[in-house]
């Protein structure tokens, strides 16, 4: 059965697999590199050329396209404004989700940074669900929600170690005694352990752990914080009062790298 291209019309050849012919397939591809670099150069794209991308290219052409302005961008280690909104514009008008192009780990933190120094932190919404009950105080503020696993410093028992069999002495008939017998010496040791688990709220005045199903909660004032770690896998949190750290477990470095600016900049405001 004979087969045209979808653009001109054109009979294409019998081995010709794509659905454009090469002519057409070639401006089709100039066509998404005129509009990358007018998104690199700022330089002012159609309204038309955006509204034709989801339907005229593939979802692995617009992530590629999406990538490019990307890198490109945050080749300085910085995102600016007009950068972030361009990348925003992109999404939109290609319909790609933040799971699509890793937002959370890619572009969120420089959002942060860029609302730190222009020192209005970004918000997030609290969303009504069934199993919590997140409820915040006049003029509270949220601006970070993640799930999170609490782990605390416990003593964990490892056994023993050592020990002696002693002496056995006949006592009377059927009756022995065992004289310098013991089970060794108790081993233990300190480790992280999960306490609870659930959404971890930061806002302008606390560090809250709404938990899920029986766990318990944590609540600890902004302005209690004495001190705090940030690391690969979450936030070492010390607080006014107690020795020992709270340990938030979050899913990513960049989550945590968020959470410890927003702390930073929320601590240096009460200071």
């Amino acid at each position: 059965m004979a087969r045209y291209c979808e653009k001109c019309g054109l009979k294409l050849s019998l081995f010709h697999r794509a659905k454009l012919c090469p002519k057409c397939s070639g401006a089709r591809k100039i066509r998404l590199d005129q509009i990358k670099q007018k998104l690199i150069n700022m330089d002012g794209v159609d309204d038309e050329d955006m509204d034709k991308l989801q339907s005229e290219y593939s979802k692995a052409e617009l992530l590629d396209l999406w990538a490019s302005v990307y890198k490109t961008f945050e080749s300085d280690r910085e995102l600016d404004q007009e950068e972030l909104r361009i990348l925003e514009l992109i999404m939109r008008a290609s319909g790609l989700s933040e799971s699509d192009v890793g937002y959370s780990h890619l572009v969120r933190p420089y959002v942060y940074a860029l609302g730190i120094r222009e020192g209005n932190l970004p918000q997030v919404c609290v969303p009504d669900l069934s199993d919590t009950q997140i409820i915040l105080k006049r003029g509270e503020i949220a601006h970070f929600m993640e799930p999170a696993v609490l782990k605390e410093t416990r003593r964990v028992s490892l056994g023993y170690s050592g020990g002696s069999q002693g002496v056995s002495i006949r006592v009377t008939r059927g009756v022995r005694f065992r004289v310098g017998a013991h089970r060794g010496k108790l081993m233990s040791e300190e480790r992280f352990l999960e306490t609870s688990r659930g959404l971890v709220l930061l806002t302008n005045r606390r560090i809250l752990l709404q938990p899920l199903g029986m766990n318990k909660p944590l609540n600890i004032p902004v302005n209690k914080v004495l001190s705090y770690q940030c690391f690969e896998n979450g936030v070492q949190i010390y607080k006014e009062g107690r020795e020992k750290g709270y340990f938030l477990e979050l899913s990513s470095p960049s989550s945590a790298e968020v959470f410890g600016m927003s702390l930073g900049f929320l601590c240096a405001q009460i200071e």
